[in-house]
């Protein structure tokens, strides 16, 4: 079963602020037994939401998607897309001699703004940066959902939990080996794929992460407080 926890602030660094956890149909019920389950001090301010859409939210900044997989339970990988942003031309605003200021601010917000008694467009002035995509592939076989996921991702973060020569074994349990996960990201335009989720049967996973770089070469495997950036 598969869970996104969503916090607008640092959950390592402030753990009082309000955590939000999404999670299949019952996910609200399995908290509730696991609550029941043991004896602590629930401090941390938490909202539990079922997942019933695709769309899961929106904020200013960027929108987050869920997709069933294919797993013995109910799980869903999860695609984050930041908005396309507005950025100012440089020489063009100093060449106008335009201040810092709230008139830069309205044509980054698409606004026409009046400067020296001349109408300034935002075609002119500015110009458009493409949003990151960052997919996150759980447990799964292939399916279509996870071309969906992963089609033209900056970050694709992919379960890996079997090397080609256990295919059987992937299959039987529903998930998918390194060279399913490097073909999953050739074929969708990925730009970026991070191997996880490996079977403790391997004592290191560099065979795994050798035979996805055969398919696609930008391939790195997770490890614990692993840091990213695209």
């Amino acid at each position: 079963m598969a869970y996104l926890v969503f916090s607008r602030h640092s959950i390592i660094q402030n753990l009082k602020k309000k955590i939000d956890i999404y999670g299949p149909i019952g996910t609200k019920k399995f908290f509730e037994y696991m609550f029941r389950a043991f004896v602590f001090e629930n401090t941390i301010d938490y909202e539990i939401h079922e997942i019933k859409k695709e769309l899961l939210f929106e904020t200013p900044d960027f929108f987050v998607y869920a997709h069933p997989l294919d797993h013995g339970i109910d799980t869903f990988g999860f695609r984050i897309v930041e908005k396309d942003k507005r950025r100012i031309k440089l020489n063009y605003i100093k060449k106008l001699g335009i201040p810092e200021g709230p008139l830069l601010g309205d044509l980054q917000n698409n606004k026409t703004i009046v400067w020296n008694k001349k109408k300034i467009l935002p075609k002119d002035a500015t110009y458009i940066v493409s949003g990151k995509v960052v997919a996150i592939i759980n447990d799964t076989l292939l399916c279509d959902n996870c071309n969906k996921l992963a089609q033209d991702a900056d970050l694709l973060i992919c379960e890996s939990a079997y090397s080609k020569e256990h295919e059987e074994k992937a299959r039987e349990y529903k998930h998918l080996t390194s060279e399913q996960a490097a073909f999953l990201a050739s074929r969708n335009s990925v730009k970026k794929l991070v191997l996880t989720h490996f079977s403790q049967r391997y004592k290191t996973v560099e065979n795994l992460c050798d035979e996805a770089k055969i398919i696609f070469k930008e391939t790195t495997c997770a490890y614990d407080l692993m840091k990213l950036s695209i």
